[in-house]
């Protein structure tokens, strides 16, 4: 019995310690340049102009889960709706930019906030990311806002199976930031960023599924705030590259709501122009 226990005690430590990852072996026909593979991964994000689909979101963090069901359309360069709904399909809240300027407003509100498209004013549904509009846009489609960098370098990750783009800058901000690309297709596997020693976002993709002569992947998952939230987005009823109207981009206070103005950091508050005629007896 004790030879026999001999004999297993390395079968079952394979067992408790796990067997070692597989590594992806770099492909023979790799690409051997940072800029060929960052070439490949922006025609594959420029190749997507729109999307538009129901998606189901999901934020986690220190004020407990949140879910919802929302409609989601994005449109380069920087146009975005998003519209969140009850269970039953009602309306909750929607916010609507085109680029230039945003409108906000919540069903049973007294307000409807308008103002420019800042990055306070257009995250505003989703207030974890804080975001730009074209970066904000540039996730949904399954692409990764890039800081400003000096250098960038290429590798090849086995355990992510894709090459591992690098990129550093020194002086003010620092930063440090990788991006997984899939060798042949291009598509962005995830990303990771520090900014001045602060972790800004570890982002993953996944689920990429096929429309037309383009894929998109249709789950989104996001670690922002040091990882203290995590943010999931799961897309369905899918169209990319589809006719998006502008007035998508361009929702209207309701006549019942009292207009509000949001200004932005270090824009000047002038007083909104009252139309000729608006206070005529």
């Amino acid at each position: 019995m004790r030879t026999r226990a001999l004999l297993l005690a390395p079968l079952a430590f394979l067992f408790l310690s796990g067997c070692p990852a597989r590594l992806a072996p770099k492909p023979a026909d790799a690409l051997h340049r940072a800029a060929d593979v960052l070439a490949l991964t922006e025609a594959r994000s420029k190749a997507i102009q729109s999307v538009s689909a129901e998606a189901r979101v999901s934020i986690y963090g220190e004020q407990g889960a949140r879910k919802a069901k929302m409609i989601i359309v994005a449109r380069r360069p920087n146009a975005l709706h998003f519209q969140a709904l009850a269970p039953t399909d009602q309306m909750l809240g929607i916010l609507a930019t085109d680029g230039e300027s945003f409108t906000s407003f919540e069903s049973g509100g007294k307000a409807c906030y308008v103002g420019s498209a800042c990055p306070e004013n257009v995250s505003r549904l989703l207030p974890i990311i804080d975001m730009d509009g074209a970066d904000i846009v540039e996730l949904l489609v399954g692409g990764v806002p890039i800081f400003s960098y000096e250098r960038v370098e290429l590798a090849w990750d086995g355990e992510r199976g894709g090459y591992r783009l690098d990129f550093t800058a020194d002086s003010p901000p620092k930063v440090s930031q990788q991006v997984w690309v899939a060798h042949g297709t291009g598509d962005v596997l995830g990303s990771r960023a520090v900014v001045d020693g602060v972790e800004r976002f570890v982002l993953g993709f996944e689920d990429f599924q096929a429309h037309g002569e383009t894929r998109i992947p249709h789950t989104l998952s996001a670690k922002i705030r040091n990882g203290k939230v995590d943010l999931r987005i799961v897309y369905r009823d899918v169209e990319v590259n589809g006719s998006v109207s502008d007035q998508t981009f361009q929702i209207p206070c309701p006549a019942a709501l009292t207009e509000e103005r949001l200004w932005c950091a270090g824009e000047e508050q002038r007083p909104v122009p009252v139309p000729d005629g608006a206070n005529d007896e």
